[in-house]
C-alpha cells in the first residue's frame, strides 16, 4: 500500500493555476492505477487515503488503493451496496461528507466507516464517452477535510483528468492486446499455409472453423498451433 505524502499545501496556499499545472505534470508518462492513486494524494492536500473503483461485471471492484483503510471502507460499500463511490458510479457526479459518522445518506456505511478511521470524503464519477465506468474516492481522517470549495473544485478537475487518463490507457491496452491477436493468428495462417497447402483465406477459414467446433477463442487457438504446432480434432 502506498502512504500520503506529509506536509502537503492545501490549493489555497499554491494557488489553483499552480496546482493545474502539476495536474498536467503529474499525468504524463505510463499509466499504472498505483500511479494515479499516489499522483491523486500528492495533488490533493485534503486527502489521506485514495482508492479507485472501477465496474466488474454486475458489480464493483478496487483497482488500486493507497492503504488498508481505503480499501477497507471501499469493500465495505460493496458488501452493504451502500456509500457513497456507488453512488457517485451509478447516480450522481460527486458525493463530499464533512462527518461519515453522521451522515444521514448512508446509515449502515457511515457508522462503520467512521470507526474504522474514516472522517470525512469526497467520492466523484469516472465518466468516459459520456458512460460512468467508476469513481475516485478521497478518504480523509478528521471530519470536514473537504470544507473548503477550492479543494473540491480542484479534485473534481482531477478526476477528469483521471478519467481521461483511463480511458486513453484502456483505449491503448486494447490495441496493443488487438495487434498482438493479430500477430499471432498470422503466424498459425502461417503453419497451415504450410503444413496444408492453403492459401491465405483457406488457412483463416480453417482456424475460424476450429475455433467454433472446439469452443475456442480464435486468438487462443492461434496461440496453441504456434507455441505446440497441434490443432484440436475436427470432423471432415
Amino acid at each position: 500500500m502506498l502512504s500520503p505524502t506529509p506536509d502537503r499545501p492545501s490549493a489555497t496556499e499554491k494557488g489553483l493555476a499552480g496546482w493545474l499545472a502539476e495536474v498536467a505534470e503529474a499525468g504524463s508518462g505510463k499509466f499504472d492505477a498505483d500511479t494515479l492513486v499516489a499522483q491523486t494524494l500528492s495533488v490533493i492536500s485534503a486527502a489521506d487515503h485514495v482508492s479507485l473503483t472501477v465496474r466488474d461485471g454486475s458489480g464493483y471492484r478496487s483497482l488500486a488503493a493507497s492503504s488498508d483503510l481505503a480499501a477497507d471502507a471501499d469493500a465495505l460499500q460493496y458488501d452493504l451496496r451502500e456509500g457513497p463511490c456507488l453512488e457517485a458510479a451509478e447516480e450522481g457526479d460527486w458525493y463530499v461528507s464533512g462527518d461519515v459518522a453522521q451522515d444521514p445518506r448512508w446509515p449502515r456505511w457511515g457508522p462503520r466507516a467512521a470507526q474504522a478511521g474514516v472522517g470525512s470524503l469526497l467520492s466523484a464519477r469516472l465518466v468516459s464517452d459520456g458512460k460512468p465506468f467508476g469513481a475516485l474516492n478521497m478518504y480523509a481522517d478528521r471530519p470536514g477535510a473537504f470544507s473548503d470549495r477550492d479543494d473540491v473544485d480542484l479534485a473534481l478537475v482531477w478526476t477528469t483528468h483521471a478519467a481521461y487518463t483511463l480511458a486513453a490507457a484502456r483505449e491503448v491496452e486494447g490495441l496493443e492486446t488487438a495487434l498482438a491477436s493479430r500477430h499471432t493468428i498470422g503466424m498459425a495462417q502461417g503453419i497451415l499455409m504450410e503444413r496444408y497447402g492453403l492459401d491465405e483465406t483457406g488457412s483463416f477459414l480453417l482456424l475460424r472453423r476450429l475455433s467454433s467446433h472446439s469452443n475456442t477463442k480464435l486468438r487462443d487457438l492461434a496461440a496453441t498451433l504456434v507455441s505446440t504446432g497441434t490443432l484440436p480434432d475436427v470432423p471432415r
